[in-house]
């Protein structure tokens, strides 16, 4: 893994700490609201225990392969997330960033591989 991809886990690993010690603010952010504690629990494990734990796995194992796999969740998600902007004519400010930011992320682990 060159510069590229520890950038980008370390992207990943930040917005997972953020998103574990934050979910409040950070989901207020992105546009999603927490419905009780189970919300807030989901949110926790998913944008915070997650990212973080993946950031750190591919930091730690530091091989093209973790990089690459690191870099397939982001572009999911960025796949993800257009095709709901199309079928769900979810064209929101916070839906465009996060595709662009998505594709931003992976494509700095695919060039760090």
């Amino acid at each position: 893994m060159n510069t590229f991809g520890y950038i980008g886990a370390g992207i990943t690993v930040f917005g997972g700490a953020i998103g574990l010690l934050f979910p409040a603010p950070v989901s207020r952010t992105i546009g999603l609201t927490l419905n009780g504690r189970l919300g807030r629990s989901e949110f926790r494990a998913t944008y915070g225990g997650l990212f973080l734990a993946a950031g750190i796995a591919a930091i730690v194992i530091g091989t093209r392969d973790a990089t690459l796999v690191l870099a397939c969740a982001w572009f999911g998600a960025a796949v993800g997330r257009t095709i709901s902007a199309f079928v769900d004519r979810s064209w929101s400010k916070e839906n465009l960033g996060g595709i662009a930011i998505e594709v931003v992320v992976g494509s700095l682990l695919l060039a760090g591989s």
